[in-house]
């Protein structure tokens, strides 16, 4: 097993996409401040949600506990933090400065962030939805209302620095 492990290994090291690209300071700078605000998001409690039904002519959202954290995945290193969403329900995101993967199994999307649209609703928790024209549609409430609007308003300057 272990010879199998190394091997794995090795092979993922050959294919492994290595970026050198500098952000520009100002995206540099916005990068930063969103995976600080990010790293606070982390410790508090996250929720995909999952589903939406109607109850007695009450809305009701149905929210499974998930996991944000810094995390990159294997085959591309960046020399910045990598922000991981865990879905309960679907394809994982992970947001780098310029593009967001989604990957589900065997299944990976790549998307340009410029794309990424994101809504917000602050009620009990600090609900946000993001969007893209390509297909990424997910639901996360934040239950640090303060920490869910530090982390959005810098995840939409981002964003706009990027287009």
């Amino acid at each position: 097993m272990a010879a199998q492990e190394k091997a794995t290994k090795i092979a993922w090291e050959k294919y492994r996409l290595r970026s050198s690209v500098r952000l520009p300071k100002s995206r540099e700078e916005s990068w930063q401040k969103l995976a600080q605000a990010f790293g606070k998001v982390c410790t508090s409690q996250v929720f995909d949600v999952v589903s939406e039904k109607e109850v007695a002519g009450q809305k009701t959202k149905v929210c499974e506990p998930v996991v944000f954290k810094v995390e990159s995945k294997d085959i591309i290193s960046v020399p910045y933090p990598v922000l991981f969403l865990q879905n309960a329900n679907g394809a994982d995101i992970f947001i780098y400065p310029n593009f967001i993967i989604m990957e589900d199994g065997d299944t990976v999307a790549v998307i340009d962030i410029a794309e990424l649209k994101m809504t917000e609703n602050i009620e009990d928790r600090y609900e946000f939805t993001l969007e893209t024209d390509s297909g990424l549609n997910e639901m996360y409430q934040i239950e640090d209302r303060d920490a869910g609007k530090r982390f959005g308003e810098a995840l939409r300057n981002h964003v706009a620095l990027s287009k």
